[in-house]
């Protein structure tokens, strides 16, 4: 019985000692292959090196656990949908009918989704706004002012349109409720003056030849008054980031820091300004002289990059490339130059087409370039091959839209719409 008792008390030992042999081995696994861990932190932590062997003998077989499936640290990158503009359709034609033969057409403007266009003119006696519904091709409202509309600008939420008149007036305008909600007065009263106005970030600027004003869109107050002599009115661009604006005179081009209201730096040049325009980081600033040059401009030095130079007439359009490393230059004199920024030199000239180039802009994967000519063609080249991949006729003004599926041509009155495959 002792004997028994003896060997019945070796095997619970033993046994005893196997079960804590796995424990070890699976403990000292674990040691070796931590477990996955739901840690936000973009590194993993180091795992502390084992300083004893592994007996293998007294720990028996090792359990055979799978090592965890743990995720790369690397985000899942979707890749963009593919865009081809190699045989676009034309899906409409709007027309800009602004509802009589007197009144005239003036232009057109985007609010800055692309999806409404606001199409605007009149008589003397008469302004008309016509709002229409760029996804259902459907009129939205028309708006009638006390004289002809020259001019459209779109608060930054896009709630607001703000429209000059004959006789330097602005007129707001609540877009939800199709409802005038201001007139400001810009200056003496004159029959054919004109006030431009401009929406930035939380401000609505105005101004002609004489000064500038700065209003507050919802108290319609006037915040400042600031001396404009110049032989034309101004244009402005913002930035980027929303801190400044550039307002471009003929003879000048303006910085403004539109926290302070103050002017940060003054570009003056021999040659008219004929257009200005932002980088996508808002650090540089082409402009665009009557000459053929263009010149950039560091917006944190205020001091000159670069004066590029080719072209024989006017800029009148310039686009950098959404990443910023290529800017495209468009002229009179029917070329369209490809910049490298980095090196500063001059990659490619487009020629060969007999009329002036008014519009450039990339598309927003920055693998097309649409150029529109004076006599409303629109040539779309494909810049991996530099080469022409579609001939359109409609618009000598271009644009795409957000998600650069679709192609806008506006020629006088009309706008034609074109989508991608």
């Amino acid at each position: 019985m002792s004997q028994n008792n003896s060997h019945q008390n070796y095997t619970r030992i033993g046994l005893v000692l196997t079960a804590i042999g796995t424990v070890i081995a699976v403990l000292t696994y674990f040691r070796i292959h931590p477990p996955y861990s739901d840690s936000t932190s973009d590194s993993d932590s180091p795992v502390a090196p084992i300083t004893q062997p592994i007996d293998r003998k007294s720990a028996g077989e090792l359990p055979v656990i799978p090592a965890p499936n743990k995720p790369s640290s690397k985000p899942t990158v979707i890749p963009p949908s593919r865009v081809s503009w190699k045989n676009p359709t034309l899906i409409k034609t709007l027309k800009c009918d602004l509802g009589s033969e007197q009144y005239k057409f003036k232009g057109t403007e985007f609010r800055f989704d692309n999806k409404t266009l606001v199409c605007f003119g009149g008589d003397y006696n008469e302004g008309i706004i016509k709002l229409i519904n760029l996804e259902t091709f459907e009129e939205i409202a028309t708006l009638r002012d006390s004289r002809k509309v020259m001019s459209v600008a779109f608060s930054h939420d896009g709630k607001t349109l703000a429209s000059s008149i004959y006789g330097s007036i602005i007129t707001l305008w609540n877009l939800n409720k199709k409802q005038q909600i201001a007139a400001l007065r810009h200056g003496i009263y004159a029959k054919y003056s004109v006030a431009q106005s401009l929406f930035f970030q939380d401000i609505l600027m105005s101004a002609n030849f004489k000064e500038i004003k700065i209003w507050n869109p919802e108290t319609f107050e006037k915040i400042a008054t600031i001396p404009n002599n110049s032989q034309s009115v101004l244009f402005g661009t913002l930035s980027p980031d929303g801190k400044n604006v550039v307002i471009r005179n003929a003879d000048n081009a303006k910085v403004w820091n539109l926290e302070t209201k103050q002017v940060i730096s003054i570009i003056r040049s021999e040659s008219n300004v004929q257009s200005v325009i932002f980088s996508p980081d808002g650090k540089t600033l082409a402009i665009g002289y009557n000459n053929g040059s263009v010149k950039l401009w560091n917006t944190e030095t205020q001091q000159e990059i670069v004066t590029l130079t080719g072209h024989s007439d006017d800029i009148n359009t310039i686009a950098f490339s959404p990443d910023g490393n290529t800017l495209a230059t468009g002229s009179y004199d029917e070329t369209v130059k490809l910049w490298n920024l980095k090196t500063q030199q001059n990659i490619t000239t487009f020629h060969g087409y007999l009329s002036g180039v008014t519009s450039v802009v990339f598309s927003p994967d920055g693998k097309t370039l649409a150029i529109g000519y004076n006599d409303g063609t629109i040539k779309l080249r494909n810049l991996d091959t530099k080469r022409v991949i579609a001939t359109l006729n409609g618009g000598n003004r271009v644009r795409f839209s957000p998600d650069g599926k679709t192609l806008f041509g506006e020629s006088g009155d009309n706008i034609n719409i074109w989508r991608s495959q």
